[in-house]
């Protein structure tokens, strides 16, 4: 069940290709019968991971293995299929997945589904995909992107927080365009100007500020694969949390979520009881505390 958890959590942390490989191990290790309503639900995540990596061969593949397995009086095949024409329009195939979204509407309606809002889904994914230039639109990341070097760049008399903060939001744009490299310079600047002590006294090193750039730099180094320096600056984010806890409401998720995080690299740098002893703090406090 291990290879579940792990591979959940890079699935999260954009680690697409890590994910598909635990995932694999789980079904082989564990003699998963392909029949298995466990293995079509895992096929269909890998399905979606290969997608995400634009390995749209790939997805049909683990879709296709899914839905041999599959009639259409399984509401799986609703989801299914609408993962399909996600496919198909990425390929900028609108026909192929207008159909596929079509399908899905009709798998729902045959089943008398009383759910409007779940069916609607899939009548407005046919509608946006056919009226605005045949594709679904997804955020606009890159103009974000832009407004926020804007500011840096045209001198909006920011703050140092301010400066800082905008930095920040630069670095999570490029982290959501898979630009972790460059993400990564912009964080390690943003928090070097808290360290070296540019910021005129208005926060210090302990500030939560600190706290979210050794995460955000700990993401990118995962990703990067220098799993030993991820390490280092989440544990650094551990003990400025520790020092220095941040308002009440956010500190537990945050605190399970780096725990999640440190367990994810004991794990990849082989030390499976520090993974556990990190995982029992994550759980601890989850099920301790509440939130949303």
């Amino acid at each position: 069940m291990i290879y579940i958890h792990v591979a959940f959590i890079f699935s999260n942390l954009g680690c697409y290709e890590k994910a598909i490989e635990l995932y694999n191990k789980y079904l082989l290790i564990n003699y998963v019968s392909i029949d298995n309503p466990e293995a079509k639900v895992i096929h269909m995540i890998i399905g979606y991971l290969y997608h995400h990596l634009s390995a749209y061969d790939n997805a049909f593949i683990h879709y296709g293995i899914v839905l041999s397995l599959l009639d259409e009086t399984n509401l799986l095949s609703i989801e299914l299929y609408n993962h399909i024409g996600d496919v198909w329009n990425n390929m900028d195939n609108i026909d192929h997945a207008i159909s596929c979204y079509q399908q899905a509407l009709n798998i729902g309606s045959a089943n008398d589904i009383k759910n409007l809002v779940e069916n609607s889904i899939y009548e407005r994914q046919i509608n946006d995909t056919d009226e605005h230039h045949r594709s679904i639109i997804n955020p606009d990341n890159e103009t974000q992107l832009k407004n926020y070097q804007c500011q840096l760049n045209d001198g909006h008399n920011l703050t140092s927080v301010q400066r800082i903060d905008v930095f920040y939001q630069i670095g999570i744009c490029l982290m959501r365009k898979g630009d972790s490299h460059q993400a990564l310079q912009i964080f390690s600047k943003a928090k070097q100007m808290i360290i070296s002590g540019q910021l005129d006294n208005e926060i210090n090193s302990t500030s939560i500020r600190c706290v979210d750039l050794s995460y955000q730099i700990g993401l990118c180094l995962m990703k990067k694969g220098d799993f030993l320096e991820a390490l280092n600056s989440l544990l650094e984010a551990e003990q400025i949390i520790i020092k220095d806890p941040p308002v009440w409401d956010r500190f537990p998720q945050l605190l399970a979520t780096l725990y999640d995080n440190i367990a994810i690299l004991y794990f990849l740098l082989h030390e499976p009881f520090e993974a556990l002893f990190m995982w029992k703090k994550s759980n601890d406090i989850k099920t301790n505390f509440s939130y949303g």
